[in-house]
């Protein structure tokens, strides 16, 4: 049985929030800092669960999607399943602070939604381990 048994996606949300905004923090404050590894993974829970957590939360994937409409409109022939894969080379071939992979990975499960094919099943699949860590 999970410590986190019936906490709900916005409750997980929250806890992922304060997980990654403190976990995340470079060489400041608590005992206990995340990894870049577990900040990556984390934050890509934290994409779902923003996305069906609902408000104050779903106002990070309404920004998200401002943003991605002026990409669109700047760059017409950079598709969604592009844009994805342009967003996982960066993670794996730029320095990123563990507060910036976690940013660019929240921001990739939203693109990953719309990008269809394995990019969308991935984010199918990450929406269902949160559900399911949530329950």
């Amino acid at each position: 049985m999970s410590f986190l048994a019936g906490i709900g996606l916005f409750g997980l949300a929250a806890i992922l929030t304060v997980v990654l905004w403190f976990g995340g923090k470079e060489n400041e404050g608590g005992k206990v800092k995340l990894s870049w590894g577990w900040c990556l993974a984390l934050s890509l829970l934290a994409g779902v669960s923003y996305s069906a957590a609902g408000f104050p939360f779903d106002l990070i994937g309404s920004a998200i999607n401002d943003a991605l409409g002026i990409i669109s409109a700047t760059f017409p022939d950079l598709k969604m399943p592009a844009l994805a894969a342009l967003m996982i080379a960066l993670a794996l071939f730029r320095k990123f602070t563990k507060r910036g992979i976690s940013c660019l990975c929240i921001v990739f499960v939203h693109v990953a939604t719309g990008a269809g094919g394995p990019y969308a099943r991935f984010a199918a699949a990450l929406a269902d381990a949160a559900e399911r860590l949530a329950a």
